[in-house]
């Protein structure tokens, strides 16, 4: 007891003496902020630096204005209170909320349980006096994000709110029940299909209480009605109307045999054919339309009686007395028992095409009449062959595939071409052999009073179908017919071919050389060069190429030319002067169609006021009419490239060197640098030399092309003088 008597005297000895050793105001700042850094005090300044706050302050401090401003404030409005950085409040309401269910943080607002009891409070009293409130309301009113309000209201159902809450409005049930008698009179009124959007507008109705109110008015029976359609296009038919609407179907039926779908659709059903099946009348629903089984009876019956006869066609829209749609017409003929029990069988009579039921029998006459033609008129063979080039192609194809497949194969062979034995048909394909065969039979069939009337039976479906029934027979038949022809025609086949070891060395000389040129055209980079290039290649090595195989025609056709108008005497004895002549009157006297169309081309192609010529055109026409002429072109490899250079720079080298014309001369020389330089060549016009001179300037050394210039203008100056001075210097 001393001892503690004697310490209680010490400390007030301590409390009243004076102090000795005083901290200023900086040292005590400087200790807060080491003991911060090092962790072992935790500590919040003020926005002024002038006081330091605890966690646990803040937190009671916060608390504190919570209540002083009635159970809700905005984070924002604490800062200038506290006088601490926002962070820090925010960062302390997180934590008190999560601290304390009776707080709620709401976008930066601050509420205790209180307040939201207040809340609750005024919103009951609130739809207690009007009836029915929007959520949307009572986020304006309070400010409060709808997701928290609905979550409040939701939670205080059936407790502190006396109402329904769909997620959007809040009613009382008193409210329900008026709005339920209020939407059962209206519809209990409706006579007629009635929009439920009009009806809404009119009323005012919101949507969802609307359409779940009347939901259930029908499914609890107190409205006999139904609801059709979606969107603004619900319709509500009440049972009056679609009873009255469904006696008035089923006698329309009954008295006409069909009903239209589209008549259905303007009486606001929206799917006919299962309407149809549910109203269970007698009959089928097609396409297009319903009708009753006793216009299917009949129609079976008329099927029945043609098919019996096996004799000419039926056309199936002439067997309806009722205006239906074509398509359910031939549905209906389709469905008939004796047609599908006929198709069935193997040794069928009759096959049907669209709108048509054709006997074979029918088919059998049309096949021996068109051979009765062909016999009558050999040429009409022609019409009745396809071609055939496309199948050809493929089983030429086939050993080549077979070839590649096999590791060290050699390269096989190209197949050869099969000789044809048509002329006139060669160009022509399958669908315009048939096309012109069922012309031939809609005219022999069909006569020209029933013409117009065969036109709106569409008779060339018809006759069509029977081309391609008979098209194969007709092939076969026409075959027989031309092995006698091609026999007599042996022999001019065999002086033909003497001929050709003539003519194919020299065409394949000219195709190479043109080939050659036109590479080299494609290869000049100036764009604005190629036309005039390609237009003096047309008009001289692209003629002669053309002139070359007219010649061979003339020859091979026993063409007598006439005499030319004006006769060229530089034209070299036993040549043709084709020039001074009307090529077109020769082409014309060709026989072979193929040959005559493709040589009328290339003479419009290389035409010298041709708009449309262009050589890669020219070489595609010859390459075209090669297995006509039975040549085999040779392709431009490299190889070949690489001789044709050689041989075109060596030519160039010999003309040189024999020349004494310094025009001559001087294309010559810039023909040679090109073709050395470039690795291609050109067929350029001599009097054009600035041509071939502007594209070596880019292949030759700046002295070289300053040489040429020199020459250039010089040859220039020769032309202009004539003198004889200026000749020797050249």
């Amino acid at each position: 007891m001393d001892k503690i008597r004697s310490l209680q005297a010490q400390l007030k000895t301590l409390y009243t003496q004076e102090t000795q050793h005083r901290l200023t105001e900086a040292s005590c700042v400087e200790i807060v902020l080491k003991l911060i850094q090092k962790g072992e005090l935790s500590l919040v300044f003020t926005l002024d630096g002038k006081e330091y706050l605890t966690h646990d302050q803040i937190d009671k401090e916060i608390k504190n204005e919570i209540i002083n401003h009635g159970g809700r404030i905005n984070i924002f409005d604490l800062q200038p209170i506290l006088n601490v950085d926002i962070s820090v409040i925010e960062d302390r309401v997180i934590k008190i909320v999560a601290r304390h269910a009776n707080f709620y943080n709401q976008q930066g607002i601050l509420m205790t349980n209180t307040y939201i009891d207040g809340v609750i409070e005024e919103i009951s009293a609130w739809i207690s006096e009007r009836g029915s409130v929007n959520i949307n309301d009572l986020v304006t009113r309070y400010q409060l994000p709808a997701a928290f309000l609905s979550m409040v209201i939701k939670r205080n159902m059936g407790t502190k709110i006396d109402g329904v809450f769909d997620g959007q409005f809040l009613y009382t049930q008193s409210y329900l029940t008026k709005y339920k008698y209020h939407i059962r009179g209206i519809f209990n009124a409706i006579m007629k299909p009635t929009l439920l959007f009009d009806i809404r507008q009119k009323e005012d109705f919101k949507a969802d209480l609307f359409e779940s109110t009347l939901n259930d008015l029908i499914k609890n029976g107190e409205l006999l009605g139904e609801i059709e359609g979606k969107g603004n296009r619900t319709t509500y038919f009440p049972h009056i109307y679609t009873e009255s609407r469904n006696k008035w179907i089923t006698n329309f039926v009954s008295v006409n045999g069909y009903i239209e779908y589209s008549m259905l659709s303007k009486l606001n059903i929206h799917s006919p054919t299962t309407f149809m099946e549910e109203l269970s009348i007698d009959g089928k629903s097609l396409s297009n339309c319903f009708v009753s089984n006793a216009i299917i009876k009949d129609i079976n019956l008329s099927v029945s009686e043609f098919i019996k006869k096996g004799k000419g066609y039926l056309h199936i829209p002439s067997l309806f007395t009722i205006p239906l749609d074509v398509s359910d017409m031939i549905e209906i003929a389709l469905k008939c028992p004796s047609l599908i029990d006929c198709t069935k069988k193997k040794d069928s009579k009759v096959q049907v095409e669209k709108e048509f039921i054709v006997s074979n029998g029918f088919i059998s006459e049309c096949l021996q009449k068109y051979q009765a033609h062909i016999t009558e008129n050999p040429s009409a063979a022609i019409l009745a062959i396809a071609d055939n080039t496309q199948e050809e192609e493929e089983e030429d194809q086939k050993p080549q595939d077979k070839a590649k497949n096999k590791k060290g194969a050699k390269k096989a062979p190209p197949p050869k071409k099969k000789q044809s034995t048509t002329t006139k048909s060669s160009q022509k394909t399958k669908e315009d052999v048939e096309k012109e065969i069922a012309k031939n039979l809609s005219g022999w069939f069909v006569s020209t009073k029933t013409k117009s009337q065969a036109d709106s039976l569409n008779c060339e479906d018809l006759f069509l179908f029977i081309a391609r029934e008979i098209r194969t027979s007709l092939e076969v038949f026409s075959a027989k017919l031309q092995t006698t022809a091609q026999k007599e025609t042996s022999h001019i086949k065999a002086n033909y071919k003497e001929k050709l070891k003539i003519f194919e060395p020299k065409l394949n000389a000219l195709y190479l050389s043109l080939s050659l040129f036109e590479s080299g055209i494609q290869s000049v980079k100036e764009a604005a060069l190629k036309p005039t290039l390609s237009c003096y290649l047309l008009s001289t090595l692209c003629q002669d190429l053309f002139f070359h195989i007219l010649e061979n025609q003339i020859i091979v056709n026993d063409i007598t030319l006439p005499a030319p108008a004006a006769p060229n005497p530089n034209s070299p004895p036993g040549e043709i002067d084709f020039k001074s002549m009307d090529i077109q009157a020769i082409v014309a006297s060709i026989g072979d169609t193929i040959v005559k169309a493709s040589l009328k081309q290339m003479a419009d192609v290389c035409a010298p006021d041709s708009k449309i010529g262009t050589v890669q055109k020219f070489i595609q026409l010859v390459e075209g009419l090669a297995p006509k002429l039975e040549v085999q072109l040779k392709k431009l490899d490299k190889k070949t490239e690489k001789q044709l250079l050689f041989q075109h720079k060596k030519e160039s080298t010999s003309a040189l060197e024999k020349t004494t014309n310094p025009s001559t001369a001087f294309h010559l020389i810039l023909a040679s640098i090109h073709i050395k330089q470039s690795n291609t060549a050109l067929y350029v016009n001599p009097q054009s030399p600035e041509i071939l001179l502007g594209l070596v300037k880019s292949l030759v050394s700046p002295v070289v092309y300053q040489k040429l210039e020199t020459y250039k203008d010089r040859l220039e100056a020769f032309k202009a003088t004539n003198s004889k001075e200026d000749e020797e210097l050249l």
